[in-house]
């Protein structure tokens, strides 16, 4: 995969300069935590490029899509000289708490298989706390196809346990895209605070049984598979949906409250809001949607989103 660094960057912290003579204490990782926040937040804007498969539907699907954000994300970290190498020998590793996704238009391409631009920044909110913007683009061309941010949060290898500074547990995703009606902008999406629950009963609409493939580095979900898990929902709990090409994913804003394993079964609570015209061109309905992730009576990830479907002629939506 390729990537490129704006020229403007500076050189790279020396991995040395962070790590000779660093002692395990607490004091000391917090003062690296805070030399790599200072060294990735100057680095400005990164850009990575990746294979984007088209063919066959459905293309840039929101799972596809959170994984370019994610391996984006690991490559303008390596450039910075923060490797994967550099954060096991510290003990350290990136958690996402948070996502925020806007999509746009499904690729104008006839090709099979085509690139994609991720342009990224770093917002450092703390020695030990990020956001990442994103805007994810077709290449060749400028077509946009999603924008994005992620709430990052620096965490103890072996205990998962956050850095001291990096803010309370997971908390509550962004509302704003909630609102089927509210105007998309083509600028990264903001993190704010969702609304309560809603105090109608939720819908079961099945489980899941975590499987290796949903596994990452680190032996948790991988925070991308959220986005399946949502989708495989709220197709179960949309009325004659039509089949996943169809139904399409305008936002998602998704809260990782606490990791998965391997073997765990997951129940999957819906709350299907009220179909409304939508706007997109072909006509069709617009759905706002809640998913709960629940293991036992543990919550394990929120999910809010809206959803598209054509009208029946065209996907057999009701």
């Amino acid at each position: 995969m390729e990537a490129r660094l704006n020229l403007r960057t500076p050189p790279p912290v020396p991995i040395s300069a962070l790590s000779a003579g660093a002692p395990r204490g607490h004091p000391e990782r917090l003062r690296i935590a805070r030399a790599m926040q200072a060294a990735l937040a100057a680095a400005g804007d990164f850009e990575s490029h990746q294979p984007l498969l088209l063919a066959p539907p459905p293309a840039a699907t929101p799972e596809r899509l959170l994984e370019l954000l994610q391996q984006a994300a690991i490559e303008a970290s390596q450039a910075c000289g923060f490797s994967s190498e550099w954060y096991r020998s510290h003990d350290l590793a990136w958690w996402i708490r948070r996502t925020a996704l806007h999509c746009f238009a499904p690729p104008h391409s006839t090709a099979k298989q085509a690139r994609a631009r991720i342009r990224t920044v770093c917002r450092t909110r703390g020695p030990a706390r990020s956001e990442r913007e994103y805007r994810i683009l077709l290449s060749p061309g400028e077509q946009l196809l999603a924008s994005a941010r992620t709430e990052w949060i620096l965490v103890d290898r072996a205990s998962g346990r956050p850095l001291r500074g990096s803010g309370d547990q997971p908390g509550s995703a962004a509302a704003a895209t909630v609102d089927a009606a509210a105007p998309r902008s083509n600028h990264p999406p903001r993190l704010g605070v969702a609304p309560a629950l809603p105090t109608t009963p939720p819908t079961r609409v099945g489980t899941r049984r975590i499987v290796a493939r949903d596994l990452d580095s680190l032996g948790h979900v991988n925070n991308t598979r959220y986005a399946a898990f949502a989708m495989a929902a709220v197709h179960s709990a949309w009325p004659d949906a039509p089949p996943p090409p169809a139904l399409r994913v305008l936002s998602l804003d998704l809260t990782y409250l606490r990791p998965t394993y391997l073997g765990d079964q997951l129940d999957l609570l819906t709350w299907l809001a009220p179909a409304l015209p939508t706007a997109l061109p072909g006509g069709g309905q617009t759905r706002s949607a809640e998913i709960l992730l629940t293991r036992g009576p543990q919550p394990v990830a929120r999910i809010l989103g809206v959803w598209s479907a054509p009208p029946p002629s065209a996907g057999g939506a009701s």
